[in-house]
């Protein structure tokens, strides 16, 4: 949207220029005190004006600013100005506006000779239409910036939930160890310790990944192939001390065969991290609690072939959670959960060309989710 505007104003420029017979024109813009920006310009050497930006204080075009008083001064006395002229301009005439009523512009006209009355009611004429421009600009600009703070705030919000949903195992891990070393015991569980040890390791590495990387940074992340069946087993282990329902049941069937893709790791393993999050909380501590893990290949659908099943038979989704499922901030964990993690893991698989899907949810009965992932990037 920046770039029309842009080049409506550097062709208004050129035609007031013309009207004019002025050799060129700039328009500056005042940011705070003492540091002013050109923001277009016509018939002046881009390389020039680069070098004018940092003493543009020191001129008439900040005096013509700051004093809302157009201005017109012969060049051999506007020192700074004079470096950045085109050959043959021997005046400089500048002429302050105002956007959304701050005086913080000015148009800087380079020209043979002064202005006669006549050139300066052409530029009058035009005022009005570079100012609806620069207005034009601004909104959209504010809008970029305000969608680009926006956008952060939605990424900090998803790390901050994936962090969480990982931290928990460690912890959990870590508490285990604690457990071990604490028996008093001479003869220790060596093969249990190294065993929670290497899932912590695990999970440390994934959250600093979370933690320094970006979608950017996940879709340049191309080279590695991974076991899907060996990576789904490996989050399984991971999560399912998370609950404290010691009677939960938590099962695995992998694909037969050794079925890989060559997708980063991060879109298998964080919508998988939170499907399993969700159903851990919405079997609660049912003690006929029971989750079901299965990977198995589509053949009806050749561009995801790839199925993760997660199903539960915990309390389900009423036709409102059903509806806001995909929803950013709406959770049905109250105050246990945040509403990204499900938007976070829709929106990565679906970058890359995979699905999250609600295959099926009753109500006090369970639900049914599946990750489809192509077998390779895009």
């Amino acid at each position: 949207m920046e770039q029309p505007i842009q080049q409506q104003e550097q062709h208004l420029l050129e035609t007031l220029c013309q009207k004019t017979h002025s050799l060129g024109v700039f328009c500056a813009r005042k940011e705070r005190d003492g540091v002013f920006t050109i923001q277009a310009s016509w018939g002046i050497s881009s390389r020039l004006l680069q070098n004018l930006e940092d003493k543009l204080a020191f001129t008439a075009v900040a005096n013509a600013i700051e004093q809302s008083e157009e201005l017109e001064r012969p060049l051999f006395k506007a020192s700074f100005l004079q470096e950045s002229a085109p050959a043959l301009a021997t005046y400089v005439w500048v002429w302050p506006i105002r956007i959304h009523e701050q005086p913080d512009r000015a148009l800087a006209f380079f020209c043979t000779g002064r202005l006669n009355d006549a050139d300066k009611d052409k530029v009058r004429q035009e005022l009005p239409r570079f100012v609806e421009l620069a207005e034009r600009l601004t909104l959209v600009q504010y809008v970029t910036e305000s969608e680009a703070f926006a956008t952060l705030g939605r990424t900090s919000a998803a790390l901050l939930h994936d962090l969480r949903v990982m931290a928990g195992p460690t912890a959990n891990s870590a508490t285990r160890i604690l457990n071990l070393l604490g028996k008093g015991s001479l003869r220790l569980d060596y093969i249990a310790l190294r065993t929670e040890l290497e899932k912590i390791a695990q999970q440390l590495q994934r959250i600093a990944q979370l933690a320094t990387g970006n979608l950017a940074y996940i879709q340049k992340d191309r080279t590695e192939r991974i076991r899907v069946n060996e990576t789904v087993e490996r989050i399984i282990s991971i999560v399912k001390h998370q609950g404290n329902n010691p009677y939960l049941m938590l099962e695995f069937t992998p694909c037969p065969g050794n079925l890989v893709t060559s997708l980063p790791p991060a879109v298998l393993e964080q919508p998988l991290i939170n499907l399993l999050d969700n159903a851990i909380y919405h079997v609660g501590n049912r003690r006929w609690g029971r989750i079901q893990v299965k990977v198995f290949l589509d053949f009806k659908d050749p561009e995801r072939p790839i199925v993760i099943r997660v199903e539960d038979n915990g309390y389900g989704m009423n036709a409102s959670q059903k509806q806001t499922f995909y929803t950013p901030r709406i959770t049905a964990k109250g105050n246990a959960g945040y509403g990204m993690g499900i938007y976070v893991s829709y929106n990565l698989l679906r970058s890359v060309g995979g699905d999250l899907q609600i295959e099926k949810s009753v109500r006090w009965l369970g639900s049914q989710l599946a990750i489809k992932l192509p077998i390779c990037f895009g």
